[in-house]
């Protein structure tokens, strides 16, 4: 018995490729956190207040917060008008740390600053009653 013949086939695959990027998906936007746009005061001197209403941006639009970590004993916060203030007396003076966090729900930025309370001059008028007359 004869057999026929039967043609040689080839087959080939080509693969092709983009020089378009490809078919990733594009990249999420990035999410900045909060950026602080003031700095606090670095010295005081006791016996005069001292004041700070930080201000802050989220660059994305993020709502945020701001959460006290520390004052030093002399430094009250304000929640409702969010400003740090105090008066500190004489057994103040040195170097204080006033910390506070910013947070826009995926990012959180601890913020620390020196306070120098400083000797200022005392109100001699001031500090002792007037004689009696």
């Amino acid at each position: 018995m004869i057999r026929p013949h039967l043609p040689l086939i080839t087959l080939s695959v080509v693969v092709l490729s983009s020089s378009c990027g490809g078919t990733d998906a594009p990249a999420a936007p990035t999410n900045r956190p909060p950026e602080l746009t003031s700095t606090p005061p670095p010295t005081t001197v006791h016996n005069r207040l001292w004041r700070y209403t930080p201000t802050w941006r989220d660059p994305d639009g993020d709502p945020t917060s701001l959460e006290v970590v520390s004052t030093p004993p002399w430094v009250d916060f304000d929640a409702s008008n969010l400003v740090f203030s105090g008066v500190p007396g004489w057994d103040n003076i040195g170097s204080h740390t006033l910390r506070f966090r910013l947070d826009d729900g995926t990012h959180s930025d601890l913020k620390a600053f020196v306070i120098d309370v400083e000797k200022g001059e005392i109100d001699c008028d001031a500090a002792w009653p007037a004689s009696p007359a």
